[in-house]
């Protein structure tokens, strides 16, 4: 059940609440309560449609609405005012509607859009379903127009048989699932599902495989049916366990009872689950006592060839979910509870009897007011019967196949005995029967003391293997596999491409790469062997060895590394800091260093360089950087010249912290002589303080 909030069950169930239904499309508003032809808008969804229930069926939800379209007259039909008919004609009669309320609707339009169908109820807006427009009908030459779309189940109804035959098995049931819902584009709740860890194996060569069938194979190995909720999501239905509506039918005994059905039985709950082949086949079952009602599980080809311990365990976790879940058949009119979802068990009371049953079906009918039927179809028990005695009498049936086979081959060659005749020859004894022919043609599942079985797929089963000889395959798994020595390849077209295996010289791991390229691990060393040299990682070191390489060691600390082009290749330098591989240590003294860098602008760029171009980056200039800082610049020698490649990016930090302390010393002296100066102002103060206590009352000077 969607996440509908209590309040808005209850204007649900309030009678009276104004309702209205629009549709949108990408957005925009295909209609609303002003061009939906009264009573005509319906919602049919179902899970189990049968006259027994069914797990696993897919059936899309369904919605039918019939439009009013003015084509170049625009109309209106405003909510809640009723329909107005015409005394000579069944069709509503349309008025003129303001400049807000046109509507202009084309089938060609319309046709194979997702409506998004929602409906107002009180002051809130709830989503109801998507569904998409699969007719779209004009009524002859009329102002009609009849929609008939299905939610995304119907997406299932295309061929996926290119789909399954491109599966790599084995895989789960769920890997399954939901593989195959993200190759129809539906999303889909993540669930954990009953059988959902049950290993699949290929089982049919499908020509054609409709995506309905694929899916509801899976859904009922899994106990549950296939829904999708109002937001489009696809969700994973079983049957509740708890009632979640309570209808007290003495309100609607007098509106509905003609329409509204229940029968005098109930549907006995399962208590037994059956998986077959055929229906002369033994399978699997759970319990393995005699039950009266089991579910029969055939024909499904998902799990053809399963041994009958395997089809046990899995009838067993669908029988703990199907099982012990009584239900009236019956089919209830109540007023319209959207809320409500195939698969929920609701209450119905009446005058004579409460019991609670299920929603296998409902159709939900009106705009303004609304009414829905829920239905269950049932029988008293499971028309299926099943026993161990059942199950003796076809043992015994196969088993006197057989016997009549035999007998008929034994006198066929009883009868062929002769000096140049004898096809085939059969002896037996009471330890050893030995057939002789030139085909021997075994059908159906073949086992040998239980321990090596030929499934009647093809594939084998067994405890213990060993080949002597070549072994052919197009695709298999291991769990752990071990190669005492040798080699394995991965070969395309006969060329080995990837190769992994043991050196017995040295007692090497290695993978190759085609004939030159190889990752070996021998020892303690890690070495990748190329065509165009070698480079080998041990301890702390990184050795190249190429003609267009040199050695290198890191076990000084390197703080950064650069490369250096050079005609006779490329050379990777390690720069350290360590004061022990350093001489002539002198701490950078330029006095126009400001000035310098000054005149050294940094820049922001768009790089020409595939695969950097549309971002911004920062730096400088190289050629700027060498008016000023030509030691800065990376340079590469080309033909006996050196041409400008880069900056050193990794040094120019030292030339900024030079900078930097030229500016913190510079600051420092200019504070000495602030302070010096604010010395010298004092005294001046004194002074001028002095001479002007000796100043005359008419302003003369005393010298004066």
């Amino acid at each position: 059940m969607e996440p509908w909030t209590n309040e808005i069950k209850e204007l649900y169930r309030t009678p009276g609440t104004y309702k209205e239904y629009r549709g949108y499309s990408n957005g925009e508003l295909v209609f609303d309560g002003s061009n939906i032809v009264a009573d005509s808008l319906t919602i049919t969804q179902s899970i189990s449609d049968s006259e027994q229930i069914r797990y696993g069926t897919v059936e899309a939800s369904m919605l039918e609405v019939r439009l009013a379209d003015s084509g170049a007259f625009p109309i209106s039909i405003v909510p809640p005012s009723p329909i107005q008919l015409a005394t000579d004609t069944a069709e509503p009669v349309y008025t003129a509607p303001p400049e807000n309320k046109r509507y202009m609707l084309r089938t060609e339009e319309l046709k194979g859009a997702e409506i998004e169908l929602r409906q107002v109820i009180g002051e809130e807006e709830v989503p109801i379903g998507l569904f998409t427009v699969d007719e779209c009908t004009r009524e002859a030459d009329t102002w009609f127009i009849k929609i008939v779309a299905y939610n995304r189940l119907y997406r299932f109804r295309q061929d996926v048989s290119a789909w399954y035959n491109g599966l790599v098995f084995p895989l789960t049931v769920k890997q399954y699932r939901e593989s195959l819902c993200a190759y129809i584009g539906v999303p889909f709740e993540d669930a954990n599902l009953p059988n959902d860890s049950t290993l699949l194996e290929k089982t049919v060569e499908p020509a054609t495989l409709p995506g309905v069938d694929a899916l509801s194979a899976a859904c009922e190995i899994t106990a549950c049916w296939a829904q999708v909720s109002p937001s489009g999501t696809l969700r994973w239905v079983t049957l509740g366990a708890e009632p979640c509506e309570t209808f007290d039918y003495e309100v609607y005994e007098q509106v509905y009872r003609p329409e509204s059905t229940r029968e005098d039985f109930i549907s006995k709950a399962i208590n037994a689950v059956v998986i077959r082949e055929t229906e002369d086949d033994i399978g699997g079952h759970y319990p393995e006592t005699l039950q009266d009602n089991p579910y029969i599980i055939q024909d499904n080809f998902l799990v053809y060839g399963k041994s009958t311990e395997d089809l046990s365990a899995m009838a067993q976790a669908i029988l703990g979910v199907i099982g012990g879940k009584p239900y009236k058949p019956h089919n209830t009119l109540v007023d319209g509870r959207p809320y409500l979802q195939c698969g929920d068990m609701i209450t119905v009371r009446t005058q004579k009897e409460t019991f609670n049953t299920y929603i296998l079906k409902r159709t939900l009918k009106g705009e303004a007011s609304l009414v829905d039927s829920y239905e269950a179809q049932g029988t008293e028990k499971q028309a299926q019967e099943y026993g161990i005695s059942r199950q003796i009498i076809q043992l015994q049936s196969k088993t006197n196949k057989l016997i009549r086979t035999v007998d008929e081959t034994v006198s066929e060659v009883a009868s062929k005995v002769g000096n140049d005749e004898i096809i085939s020859r059969i002896n037996q004894t009471a330890e050893e029967i030995k057939i002789l022919a030139q085909r021997i043609a075994l059908e159906g599942l073949v086992t040998v003391n239980n321990r090596f079985k030929i499934l009647a797929d093809g594939s084998m089963e067994a405890v213990n293997g060993k080949f002597a000889g070549t072994l052919d395959g197009a695709t298999g798994s291991f769990t752990s596999l071990v190669c005492d020595g040798g080699e394995i390849d991965f070969r395309v077209n006969g060329i080995t491409k990837v190769g992994v295996g043991v050196d017995p010289i040295g007692d090497a791991g290695f993978v190759a790469f085609g004939p030159y390229e190889k990752l070996e691990y021998r020892g303690e060393m890690l070495r990748l062997i190329s065509q165009y040299g070698l480079v080998s990682l041990y301890g702390n070191t990184v050795e190249i060895n190429s003609p267009r390489f040199v050695a290198l060691d890191t076990s000084a600390g390197s703080a950064n590394a650069r490369v250096e082009f050079a005609d006779s290749g490329y050379r990777l330098r390690i720069a350290s800091s360590s004061r022990s591989i350093k001489q002539n240590i002198r701490q950078i003294s330029e006095p126009s260093l400001a000035d310098m860098i000054d005149d050294t602008p940094a820049v922001t760029y768009e790089s020409r360089i595939k695969g950097e171009r549309g971002h911004a980056f920062y730096g400088f200039v190289a050629e700027d950087m060498e008016k000023r800082f030509p030691w800065l610049v990376e340079y590469v020698v080309r033909n006996g010249v050196y041409e400008i490649q880069g900056v050193q990016y990794d040094r120019v930090p030292a030339i900024l912290w030079a900078d930097a302390q030229n500016t913190h010393a510079e600051l420092k002296r200019q504070d000495a002589e602030i302070e010096g100066l604010k010395g010298e102002i004092a005294e001046l103060k004194t002074v001028l303080a002095t001479l002007l206590e000796g100043r005359t009352d008419d302003g003369a000077t005393l010298s004066e």
